[in-house]
């Protein structure tokens, strides 16, 4: 028996990936999710003073996974490539260059830029050390404070005068 595919607005496909496509169109596709990007990044202005260049905002449906095998998994690939800016017109920080599977929404992206463009450069993180709950190949203490990363503070204040006071 044939295995077939059933789209939310009643289509039949031979094909899942044909079917994920025609329901990632349906769904207002690639637009929709640069809608979501463009109202992130005015929230993320609001919230920081920062002001924020998309670079590149993308979605399609596509495979992943092995090639050589007859079943292909299809996922939405989410692409953001993303530049923030003080108001001296100075650069803050490298791009934001980050994708996804499928998971960004507005909220998770929001959070992703204010801890990668705001929280780290705050000059006063003050709570209780703890450590990530993930272990990162890039950074494998991973110890956070209120959810920013101390080691990414510490990168961003290379050079300046710093004091780690234990409180209690």
């Amino acid at each position: 028996m044939k295995q077939v595919y059933k789209s939310e607005d009643g289509l039949v496909f031979d094909n899942k990936g044909e079917c994920l496509k025609h329901e990632f169109k349906l769904n207002g596709g690639n637009e929709v999710f640069k809608e979501l990007v463009n109202q992130a990044a005015n929230e993320v202005e609001h919230l920081s003073g920062l002001k924020l260049f998309i670079n590149e905002a993308s979605a399609e449906v596509n495979w992943d996974g092995d090639p050589n095998e007859d079943e292909h998994n299809y996922v939405v690939w989410q692409t953001v490539n993303i530049t923030a800016y003080e108001e001296n017109g100075e650069q803050r920080g490298g791009d934001f260059s980050k994708g996804s599977m499928g998971a960004y929404t507005k909220e998770l992206l929001i959070k992703d830029l204010l801890e990668e463009f705001h929280h780290p450069y705050l000059s006063l993180h003050e709570g209780v050390l703890v450590k990530g709950n993930s272990e990162d190949w890039m950074s494998p203490y991973n110890y956070r404070i209120n959810g920013v990363n101390v080691e990414d503070v510490l990168k961003r204040s290379i050079g300046k005068r710093v004091r780690i006071e234990i409180l209690d």
